[in-house]
């Protein structure tokens, strides 16, 4: 996924967990592992270009019945390597990746409503900003975003592609 890096410029990305169908999950449960966003900021020594996310928007295909899953959203400026984030299992932050966790949005999708094939959830989260580590400058001279998701109710999804996530912002 490639963008356009200058300040001012917005973005939009869709991420799209692949989950265990029909398969139950329990409170704390990863969804889908680990998602990498690549090509997700720029990189300049003299000037990085940090990303200020603005909302975040999950959309829940809705099949027999709505899940209308509850999760928190980690997001990682560099791989998380120590940790575990495998889908439908237990999601562990290891202490030695705790470094790379940039921010935990909690609570996403308290607040689900029918919009005919599909519920819809949003967060308006202005003022939160992603941005490369220092520390781990190859891979921010990468570009990689990590995002894990950790459910905060059980659920039981009716297909693979139930949920998908889009994150809003502008590079500054």
């Amino acid at each position: 996924m490639a963008h356009s890096f200058e300040r001012g410029t917005g973005f939009r990305i869709t991420l799209e967990p692949t989950l265990s169908a029909s398969t139950a999950y329990d409170i704390g449960d990863c969804l889908g592992g680990l998602q990498t966003v690549e090509g997700f900021f720029g990189w300049d020594p003299d000037a990085p270009i940090f990303a200020h996310l603005m909302q975040i928007v999950a959309h829940e295909r809705v099949g027999s019945s709505p899940q209308e899953p509850q999760f928190n959203i980690m997001f990682f400026n560099a791989d998380p390597v120590n940790s575990t984030f495998t889908d439908n299992a237990a999601c562990n932050l290891h202490r030695d990746d705790w470094d790379k966790l940039v921010w935990i949005e909690r609570g996403i999708g308290s607040s689900w409503t029918d919009e005919g094939d599909v519920y819809v959830t949003e967060r308006d989260v202005a003022g939160r900003m992603l941005k490369p580590s220092g520390q781990e400058v190859v891979e921010a001279q990468r570009g990689i975003l990590y995002v894990a998701l950790k459910l905060t109710t059980a659920d039981n999804f009716n297909a693979d592609d139930d949920l998908r996530l889009s994150l809003a912002g502008m590079y500054v």
